[in-house]
C-alpha cells in the first residue's frame, strides 16, 4: 500500500461521534456553524525559514502569498458554491499567524506551537483543524486550520510539496463541521492523499457524496415569510432505512447509493440505532451496505463509537439484502423512501484491503483509490483477506471490458488480477469496485474514478500572455471563468507549464486556454494536460515571447 501521510482534523473541548458518516455531532446532536457562514482569515505569512535540521518550511518559497491566498478563496468557494446547501464562506487576509495569538477563524501555513506541542501530531498530520463549539447552542464559534510547517505545500502543484488545493477543501470540510467519509473518492475521506506512489496531481474537487453530505448538514429553505433569493428552492430525495444483524440495530455500518450508470451518489454510516439517511437528486438507485475494514477503517470515521463485529456486504432487496443484484430504488424530486432496510444474515465475511496496478516484474502497487483514464486498458489487481477461494472481480460501471478472468498468483494469493478496459466513451465518474468469491462480496465505494483521456495536438501562442491548446478529451464538459477569477484547476482539468500549474481561463473538450506563468517569459517549456491522479497527455513544447 502507498504510503503517506493521513489528514485528520482535531476537535478541541469536544467527544464528537458521527451520524451518516457525515457531521460532527456531540451528544448526538450535530453541530452547525452561526447563520450558516463562516468567515476565514488567511495568514499573509506563508513562507517558514528554508528546509534543513529541525527547520520548518510552510508554503514552498517559488509561490507568493497571492496565490495562496487565492486558492483559498476558490477551495471555499468549492463548498459554497455547490447550489444545493445554504451555506456562505468568505475569506480574508491577515497578518496574524500564530493560532494562540488570534480570537479570527485562521488558516496558518507557518505556526510550528500546535505541532511541537503534540496537539497536532507532527509526524501524521498534513494539516489539521480545531473546531470550537458551544456545548448549549451547539454552534461552532471557531476553527482553526493549521498546515503542517515541517512540510512543503504548494498552491501550484509544484512536484515534491504537498498540494495545498486538495488538502485545504478537506480541512475546509472539517471546519464547517462535517466528519471523514467512507468513500474513498470523497474530499472528506481520510485516506484522500493516499494514491498510487508518483501519481500525484490529484483532483481538486468534491465529489457527490460531499455534495450529499453539505446539503444534508446546510439544507436550503424557501419560506413565504423569508425567500432567500440567493438560494432557490431545490428539492432533495432522500433514502432511509435501518441495518440489523440478529435482528439488533447496527452502528458504524456503511451504506452507500449507486445511481442508474453505476456512479456513486452519496454514502453514509448508521447511527447508534441503526438508521441511515442518504440525500440524493431524483433517479435510480441500487442501495448496498458494507463495513469499514479498509482502506478506510470504523475508528477513522467515528472514534468514540466502537466498530461493529464483522459483518458481510449486501445489496439491498425488498427481502432485507442480497449478495449478488439488489434492486432498483426509483425516487421522484424531493420524494423520500423509507423503510428500505437491511437484515444481514450470518454469512461468510470477505474484504477487499486496497486495489491498485501490476507493474512491470509483477510488483503489485497499491492505494486506496485508481484514477484511471477512458480510452485505455490497465493490469487491475486489488488484495483480498482471507486469502483463498476463486475470485471475482466487478465494477457499478457495468459497460468495463474484461478480457481476461480473474487470475489469483500462487505465491501470492492475497492478489487478485484482472486486466480491465475502459470503453472511450464511459461516462466519467466515481464508481465502486465490487470483488466476490463463492459465497460472499465487498465493496470499495469510490475506489476507482474514471477520467478523460486527454490527447494534446498543438499549442499555439495567443498573445498578452495567453496560450490554446488543441486536442481531444481535454475535459470531460466546457466550463469558462472570467479573466479576474483564474484557477489553476476547472472541473478536475490542470495544464502543467515547466513543472507547474497554469492559470486557466476555459477548459473544453476540445480546447483549453490558460495563461503562461509571468516567470517562464521568453523561453521554451513543456506543456501538458493533466487529468487528474497522473493521467496526462504527451507533453507539447512553447517558446512564449
Amino acid at each position: 500500500m502507498a504510503k503517506s501521510t493521513l489528514l485528520s482534523s482535531l476537535l478541541l473541548l469536544a467527544s464528537l461521534p458521527a451520524f451518516a458518516g457525515s457531521q460532527l455531532r456531540v451528544a448526538g446532536i450535530p453541530l452547525k456553524l452561526p447563520g450558516n457562514t463562516l468567515v476565514l482569515h488567511v495568514s499573509e505569512t506563508v513562507h517558514g525559514p528554508a528546509m534543513g535540521d529541525g527547520e520548518f518550511t510552510g508554503v514552498d518559497p517559488r509561490e507568493t502569498s497571492e496565490s495562496v491566498y487565492h486558492l483559498v478563496r476558490e477551495a471555499a468557494a468549492a463548498w459554497s458554491g455547490t447550489g444545493k446547501a445554504g451555506l456562505t464562506i468568505r475569506v480574508e487576509r491577515t497578518p496574524e499567524w500564530r493560532l494562540s495569538e488570534s480570537a479570527r477563524n485562521l488558516v496558518t501555513f507557518t505556526d510550528p506551537e500546535p505541532f511541537d506541542s503534540g496537539l497536532c501530531n507532527k509526524a501524521l498530520y498534513i494539516a489539521c483543524t480545531l473546531v470550537y463549539h458551544e456545548d448549549e447552542t451547539h454552534t461552532i464559534p471557531m476553527v482553526k486550520i493549521a498546515f503542517n510547517p515541517y512540510l512543503k505545500h504548494s498552491s501550484l502543484g509544484l512536484v515534491g510539496a504537498h498540494d495545498l488545493g486538495v488538502v485545504l477543501l478537506h480541512e475546509i470540510g472539517h471546519a464547517v463541521g462535517l466528519d471523514h467519509s467512507g468513500a474513498l473518492d470523497s474530499i472528506m475521506s481520510p485516506v484522500v492523499e493516499l494514491q498510487m506512489p508518483g501519481a500525484g496531481d490529484s483532483a481538486r474537487r468534491l465529489s457527490s457524496d460531499d455534495v450529499a453530505t453539505l446539503a444534508m448538514a446546510y439544507p436550503l429553505t424557501r419560506t413565504d415569510d423569508a425567500p432567500n433569493e440567493a438560494a432557490p428552492a431545490v428539492l432533495t430525495s432522500v433514502l432511509s432505512g435501518v441495518v440489523r444483524k440478529d435482528g439488533s440495530p447496527v452502528a458504524k455500518a456503511h451504506v452507500m447509493a449507486v445511481g442508474r450508470e453505476g456512479r456513486l451518489a452519496a454514502t453514509g454510516l448508521t447511527d447508534a440505532e441503526g438508521r441511515y439517511a442518504l440525500h440524493v437528486d431524483a433517479g435510480e438507485f441500487r442501495l448496498a451496505v458494507e463495513p469499514l475494514d479498509g482502506p478506510v477503517q470504523a475508528e477513522q470515521a467515528w472514534a468514540e463509537q466502537p466498530p461493529p463485529d464483522p459483518f458481510p456486504s449486501l445489496w439491498w432487496t425488498a427481502g432485507g439484502g442480497a449478495r449478488e443484484g439488489g434492486e432498483v430504488v426509483p425516487l421522484g424530486e424531493g420524494e423520500s423512501r423509507q423503510g428500505l432496510d437491511f437484515a444481514i444474515p450470518p454469512a461468510a465475511v470477505t474484504n477487499a484491503v486496497t486495489v491498485g496496478l501490476v507493474g512491470e516484474g509483477g510488483v503489485y502497487h497499491g492505494a486506496a483509490r485508481l484514477t484511471l483514464a477512458r480510452g485505455r486498458e490497465y493490469p487491475f489487481a486489488l488484495t483480498r483477506t482471507p486469502a483463498e477461494g476463486a475470485a471475482r472481480v466487478r465494477f457499478t460501471l457495468e459497460s468495463i471490458e474484461m478480457p481476461t478472468l480473474a487470475s489469483v498468483p500462487a505465491s501470492a494469493p492475497q492478489l487478485v488480477r484482472q486486466r480491465i478496459r475502459i470503453p472511450a466513451d464511459a461516462p466519467l465518474g466515481a464508481y465502486a469496485v465490487t470483488y466476490e468469491t463463492e459465497d460472499a462480496v465487498a465493496f470499495l465505494p469510490g475506489a476507482l474514478r474514471v477520467v478523460n483521456n486527454p490527447r494534446a495536438r498543438s499549442v499555439e501562442w495567443l498573445g498578452d500572455g495567453w496560450f490554446r491548446l488543441m486536442g481531444a478529451d481535454l475535459a470531460g464538459r466546457e466550463v469558462v471563468r472570467g479573466e479576474e477569477n483564474r484557477p489553476t484547476q476547472l472541473d478536475g482539468i490542470s495544464v502543467r507549464v515547466g513543472g507547474r500549474f497554469a492559470e486557466l481561463y476555459k477548459v473544453a473538450p476540445e480546447e483549453i486556454v490558460a495563461r503562461w506563468p509571468d516567470e517562464l517569459r521568453g523561453g521554451e517549456a513543456a506543456v501538458s494536460v493533466v487529468a487528474g491522479g497522473g493521467v496526462a497527455s504527451e507533453p507539447l513544447s512553447l517558446i512564449a515571447p
